[in-house]
């Protein structure tokens, strides 16, 4: 429980911070700090039902502090909390250039979610594709590289809270039929 209300905190404090930062820097050149939270907690989380739950609260709290569609930032920290989990259960994301690349792939899908989902409801404007779809490569460039911050940031936060320095979740290999 402690765990969960000091990642919960952590996250509303990273999307705050987030705004703030948004007044001095542009939209593309700012990193998503609560995204980059989401994919951190999904390497690093040891169960996915209370992981869900906290991410829908965080998604929800961005979908307030940012004015988009509400339950579209939810929605989609849920599935990218899943994908990350998974991915995370299947690769091997601990070292620095598949965590930045994979932090890349995620942040470009999501925008591009994002787009896609607003074009529906009626909150994007068609005409904006390509200008729109270079702001969202530097996005993902930039969050790319604040992703080892921010993971590294969790794991400290892991740490602190659990007393102890090895928490991360174990990664299975399969080896002639049996799990490693």
């Amino acid at each position: 429980m402690r765990l969960f209300f000091s990642f919960l905190m952590l996250g509303l404090l990273l999307m705050i911070f987030q705004s703030a930062l948004a007044q001095w820097v542009s939209p593309p050149w700012c990193p998503d700090l609560g995204l980059l939270l989401v994919v951190a907690l999904a390497l690093r989380w040891p169960v996915l039902t209370t992981g869900l739950f906290l991410v829908a609260m965080l998604g929800f709290a961005a979908d307030i502090l940012s004015g988009s569609l509400l339950g579209q930032q939810a929605l989609l920290r849920i599935l990218a909390f899943t994908g990350a989990f998974v991915a995370g259960q299947k690769f091997n994301l601990k070292g620095t250039w598949p965590l930045v690349i994979f932090v890349f792939s995620v942040t470009f899908i999501y925008g591009v979610t994002i787009y896609l989902s607003s074009l529906f409801f009626g909150a994007a404007v068609a005409g904006q594709v390509w200008g729109w779809l270079i702001d969202n490569f530097w996005h993902a460039c930039i969050n790319a590289l604040f992703a080892p911050a921010v993971l590294s940031l969790c794991s400290r936060v892991f740490s602190w809270v659990n007393g102890q320095l090895g928490t991360e979740r174990s990664l299975h290999m399969q080896a002639d039929g049996g799990s490693i």
